[in-house]
Formats: structure tokens, C-alpha cells, sequence
């Protein structure tokens, strides 16, 4: 996993989140990346299974949108065993 995709679903740790939530955190902590590539890993990680979508009238989705503005995110069960056993890596930079 790099560091972006991990970042991403560091953003996703506690709670759903929307692309203006996510990032300022990967600015903080990753550094720069465009919207575009944002969505590009919420979307790879989507069709892994590790990414769930809420839709901005609550309720899940499971096709990814070409246009993600206004949905939620959040981690699966299997997103967070991941995002978890990968952490070593990251959280010590």
C-alpha cells in the first residue's frame, strides 16, 4: 500500500467522510494530491472492497460516481484490517 492510499484511509479511521474532509488530512500528513488522484484511490479502493459510499441523501451506494463530490466515505471491516496491519509503516513519518 503507498502512502496515499493509506493516508486516504487514515482520513476514514473514525468516522464517514467527504472529499473536503479528507483533504486537508492528506495534506497534513501526505502532502500534496490533487482531487483527481483522491478519487482515483477511493474509487481503487471501492472496488477492493475496502471502501464503502453513502450518497448525499444517506444512503449506500454501490456503484462508484464519476462525480464523487457530495458523497461519504468510510472504511469496511476489511479496509480497517488493512489500513491497520499497514500502519506500522506510516504512522511513525
Amino acid at each position: 500500500m503507498d502512502s496515499l492510499t493509506w493516508y486516504v484511509m487514515d482520513a476514514l479511521a473514525d468516522d464517514w467522510e467527504s472529499i473536503e474532509e479528507i483533504r486537508p488530512h492528506i495534506a497534513e500528513y501526505h502532502g500534496s494530491a490533487s482531487d483527481r488522484e483522491i478519487f482515483d484511490t477511493l474509487r481503487a479502493l471501492h472496488a477492493r472492497d475496502l471502501v464503502r459510499l453513502m450518497d448525499e441523501n444517506g444512503y449506500g451506494t454501490g456503484e462508484f460516481p464519476d462525480d464523487p463530490n457530495g458523497y461519504w466515505f468510510s472504511m469496511t471491516e476489511a479496509g480497517r484490517a488493512l489500513w491497520d496491519a499497514e500502519g506500522e509503516k506510516y504512522r511513525s513519518e
